[in-house]
């Protein structure tokens, strides 16, 4: 449902929005004072004194497939004599069984980590900021629900390697051309 038909419009002031697609979506042809501002993280201004992880992969976020933690996998169990993997966050726990029945071999040689520990969002980017590569995959394919939010406003994620300088591998988003 597009928000202007749920909030009364002489309520809305102006709007922060990611993208000017999102926002022709939720609110229609109305004319509002737009402000756009991409997902973002915390960024500590100190420098980072972190010791970069050689040849080591994270996978940050919610591990599950809609999510593309398998084309990580996949990739990883592919090139696991080059590559050890981290997923950091969440993992769904059919997707833990899933994981640890297909790549049992990567975890008993010590080549996929799953860390599901929580960790504060403020101390989140130190710890991304060791690894070489972020990955950030999505299966669009498999997101039934609210595809439309994962096309048009590109995950927190990609904005976290974004702000540390961390190279990564990720999923195409058309809507990444406004930026």
């Amino acid at each position: 449902i597009p928000l202007i038909d749920t909030i009364p419009e002489n309520r809305i002031h102006s709007v922060i929005i990611q993208t000017n697609e999102r926002y022709n979506y939720l609110f229609r042809d109305k004319i509002l004072k737009v402000f756009y501002i991409q997902n973002s993280v915390s960024f500590d201004s100190k420098p980072l004194k972190q010791k970069k992880l050689s040849n080591t992969l994270i996978f940050n976020g919610t591990a599950s497939s809609p999510f593309g933690v398998f084309y990580f996998l996949d990739f990883l169990n592919a090139y696991s004599n080059q590559f050890t993997g981290v997923i950091k966050g969440a993992v769904l726990s059919d997707t833990r069984k899933e994981i640890n029945s297909k790549y049992d071999s990567l975890i008993k040689k010590g080549k996929l980590i799953m860390d599901d520990a929580y960790i504060e969002s403020k101390y989140l980017t130190n710890y991304v900021s060791a690894y070489e590569i972020g990955i950030c995959f999505y299966d669009i394919e498999s997101l039934t629900k609210n595809r439309f939010n994962y096309l048009s406003a590109p995950s927190v994620t990609m904005f976290t390697y974004f702000s540390l300088g961390v190279p990564f591998v990720g999923s195409y988003f058309p809507v990444l051309l406004f930026i």
